[in-house]
């Protein structure tokens, strides 16, 4: 597993939440506070290359969706942060595979 691997994952995971919570799924916020909680582990791959920017750019997704008010329930704005976090993360990984 590489860390553009694990980007990749979360972006995937925060499309999955994002559909969650378009269709109104009781797990929407579970899955959510889940990906929260993989967002911030550290992971110590044996290939390195590209933790440099994999942690800052969990550390800047996690603290988006930690900034919406509201964690406890679907809302515009935690929906928006974390559409916002998902494009940050793609963002990233298209710049590491550049």
């Amino acid at each position: 597993m590489t860390y553009k691997t694990l980007l990749e994952k979360h972006i995937d995971e925060l499309g999955k939440i994002l559909i969650a919570f378009e269709i109104g799924s009781p797990a929407a916020i579970r899955m959510l506070e889940d990906e929260k909680k993989a967002l911030s582990l550290r992971y110590e791959l044996e290939d390195s290359a590209g933790i440099d920017m994999y942690v800052p750019a969990c550390y800047n997704a996690l603290a988006t969706i930690r900034s919406a008010i509201e964690q406890e329930k679907p809302n515009p704005q935690l929906v928006q942060y974390v559409k916002d976090a998902r494009d940050e993360l793609s963002a990233i990984l298209e710049y590491m595979q550049s």
